[in-house]
C-alpha cells in the first residue's frame, strides 16, 4: 500500500457493497493467483463464477498471504472488479466506488491512524486520487480541507483550508497548478465590502489633534465605538496593529462588548523594547457612518496604549488622510 504525502482523506458515498451484492459465504474456494513479477498470494474467493470459473458477479476476496490487500468485495467480471465494489486494506484503510477492470474510477477513501482520520471523496485512478475531489485530513490540533482537483494524490488546483482547533484561526489558500497563495485569514484584517455596514460611499472622520508642531509632540487620535462602547486611538501611521490598552480593555469588557478571543499571543518590536498581546476578533466597530464587523485587534497584555495602525485600514478599500483638514476619508 502506498504512502500517501502528508496525511490523508474519507469520504462517504450513500451505496454501500452489501446494498449490491451479498457473496454466498458457503461457497468458497482456494485459489492462487500469480502477480507479472513471478509471485503468487493464496486467497479464498467466495461468491459468483462464470463457466470459465473466473470470479464473476457478487463475490468477496480474501487475501491468505503476503498481501498489502485485506478483500476485495463487490461486483466482479471476468477475474476484476467491475462495478460498484470495496477494498480494504491491512492498515485499515478501505476505498469504495466504481470499479472499471480492477481500477477505482470514483469514489471514497477512508483512513485513520494515530489520531488522524483522513477522507476523500471524488475521482480517482486506481488508489490515487484523480480529478475533481474533496478531502479531509481531521488532527489533534487541525482541520484541513481541499477541495478541487487532484492529480495522483496532488492537490493542484482549488482552494485548501486549515482551521487549527486551539483558537479557531483559519487560513484559506487558493492553489494553481500545485502553487498555494493565502487569501484569507482570519487573523489579520483584510477588505470585505460585507463586513462594512453603511449606505454611503464613503465617509470622513474628524481626528483629534493633540499638541502641536511648537512643542514637537503633534499627534492625533481617531474616536472610535467598539459594540456601543466610545474610545479614542492614538492614529499610528507606523504601526500594523489595531491595539487596546489594558485600561481601555478592561473598561471595554465591563461595558459588555462582544469579542472572540483568538487564545494567539504575538510579539511585537518597538523603540520601546518588546510587547505581548493577544489577538481578539471585535464583533463590530462604529467609525464615522461605517460599522465595521469582524475586526482584528490586539489586547497589550503589557501597557496602556491604545492606537490604529495600518492594520486596521486594510478592511477597507481606500484611506486618505489630509493631515491639515485633520481628516481621514474612508472609502469601502
Amino acid at each position: 500500500m502506498r504512502t500517501i504525502p502528508l496525511l490523508i482523506f474519507t469520504l462517504f458515498i450513500s451505496l454501500d457493497v452489501s446494498s449490491q451484492c451479498n457473496p454466498d459465504l458457503n461457497s468458497c474456494i482456494d485459489m492462487i493467483i500469480p502477480y507479472t513479477d513471478g509471485s503468487e498470494v493464496k486467497v479464498k474467493y467466495c461468491g459468483e463464477l462464470n463457466d470459465r470459473g473466473e470470479r464473476n458477479g457478487c463475490g468477496i476476496l480474501y487475501y491468505l498471504g503476503n498481501s498489502d490487500i485485506y478483500t476485495e468485495s463487490g461486483l466482479w467480471k471476468n477475474n476484476k472488479l467491475s462495478g460498484y465494489a470495496e477494498k480494504k486494506y491491512n492498515d485499515g484503510s478501505v476505498f469504495k466506488g466504481t470499479f472499471e477492470k480492477d481500477i477505482l474510477k470514483s469514489g471514497s477513501y477512508l483512513f485513520e491512524k494515530d489520531g488522524i482520520t483522513t477522507k476523500y471523496n471524488g475521482g480517482f485512478n486506481g488508489i490515487y486520487f484523480q480529478g475533481k475531489g474533496y478531502l479531509t485530513i481531521q488532527g489533534k490540533d487541525q482541520i484541513i480541507t481541499r477541495d478541487g482537483k487532484f492529480i495522483r494524490d496532488q492537490f493542484v488546483d482549488g482552494v485548501e483550508e486549515i482551521k487549527y482547533k486551539s483558537n479557531g484561526i483559519i487560513q484559506r489558500s487558493d492553489y494553481a497548478d500545485g502553487i498555494a497563495k493565502i487569501i484569507f485569514r482570519n487573523d489579520r484584517n483584510q477588505q470585505n465590502e460585507d463586513d462594512i455596514e453603511g449606505d454611503v460611499e464613503f465617509t470622513e472622520v474628524n481626528l483629534i489633534q493633540r499638541g502641536d508642531i511648537y512643542d514637537a509632540r503633534i499627534a492625533f487620535d481617531i474616536k472610535l465605538e467598539i459594540s456601543g462602547v466610545e474610545g479614542e486611538f492614538l492614529l499610528d501611521t507606523g504601526a500594523m496593529s489595531f491595539t487596546i490598552g489594558r485600561l481601555m480593555y478592561n473598561r471595554l469588557k465591563k461595558e459588555g462588548i462582544k469579542y472572540y478571543d483568538l487564545n494567539k499571543i504575538v510579539q511585537s518590536f518597538g523603540i520601546g523594547g518588546d510587547s505581548y498581546s493577544k489577538l481578539v476578533i471585535l464583533d463590530e466597530v462604529k467609525i464615522g457612518d461605517y460599522t465595521v464587523k469582524n475586526v482584528v485587534a490586539s489586547v497589550s497584555l503589557d501597557n496602556d496604549y491604545s492606537l490604529v495602525g495600518t492594520g486596521f485600514f486594510l478592511k477597507f478599500g481606500d484611506v486618505i488622510w489630509k493631515m491639515n483638514e485633520k481628516k481621514l476619508i474612508l472609502y469601502k
